[in-house]
């Protein structure tokens, strides 16, 4: 893929990647980041990801510790310099944001149980959320189950 193409291609990747971060429950700045690093490949210094993404450096220090807290980003110090690369641990951050979603969607049903029997809509919007439960359920089990045939033991992933 030529230069003109790929910078077109990370152009229309962007927005959506950092929409699916925001997602999983980062702050927009530590989305912008990791979509950057993302696209960009290789390691990266505070100051460039400050210039590339128009976000302050102290802005982009917070929201880069964020990231590597959760093993999204990684640092190695370089004589003076620290380089930032991704991380390994998406995999994670995947799942426990798909068990944090079942367990409101469990707690909403408790709620709704409550009320069922009131309306129509009510019992529908419980038969719907219900299916939806069972639905993100089943993807975090076939999803680890990918995950490891693919990779291992969870210890490995």
């Amino acid at each position: 893929m030529d230069d003109a193409r790929r910078a077109a291609a990370v152009e229309q990747a962007l927005p959506y990647i950092e929409k699916v971060v925001e997602l999983l429950g980062y702050p927009p700045a530590a989305a912008k980041i990791y979509a950057y690093m993302l696209v960009r490949g290789g390691p990266v210094t505070v100051a460039e990801l400050a210039r590339a993404t128009g976000l302050g450096r102290s802005t982009v220090a917070a929201n880069i510790k964020l990231l590597e807290h959760d093993g999204l980003v990684y640092s190695v110090k370089r004589g003076r310099q620290r380089l930032y690369y991704l991380g390994s641990r998406l995999p994670q951050v995947l799942i426990r944001s798909a068990r944090l979603l079942r367990d409101y969607m469990l707690q909403l049903l408790e709620a709704v149980e409550r009320l069922r029997g009131q309306s129509p809509e009510i019992e529908a919007f419980y038969r719907e959320a219900k299916i939806l439960v069972e639905a993100v359920e089943k993807a975090i089990e076939v999803y680890e189950e990918v995950l490891t045939r693919r990779l291992g033991s969870p210890g490995g992933w």
